[in-house]
């Protein structure tokens, strides 16, 4: 951000998505990305085991990140084609995987 005012705007943006978070996702977030504590000191300040944090913490990047891209302050990459495959195709897309798309 190169100004007070773009620091507004963001805040101002960014603030409904972060409301739409649970409480330990917001603790989290807040310890290990604005404070830029560790896991070992994010499960210290938040009174829970290291795993959790391991846990919780990539799902919660995900989760606002989601909320990122609903809201607009995020864009989508785009889906590349490719040529060949290493499995012997002629083209494909890449794409999220099956599972990964049911979530």
């Amino acid at each position: 951000m190169s100004s007070f005012e773009d620091a507004v705007i963001f805040v101002y943006n960014v603030e409904p998505a972060v409301d739409q978070l649970d409480g330990f996702s917001k603790e989290i977030l807040a310890a290990v990305v604005f404070q830029d504590c560790t896991q070992d000191e994010a499960a210290e300040l938040l009174g829970c085991a290291r795993r959790t944090i391991c846990r919780e913490f990539p799902q919660a990047v995900d989760r606002i990140t989601e909320l990122f891209l609903e809201g607009g302050l995020l864009n989508r990459l785009p889906q590349l084609a490719v040529e060949k495959t290493c499995q012997g195709g002629e083209s494909a897309l890449i794409g999220l995987t099956p599972c990964k798309q049911a979530e």
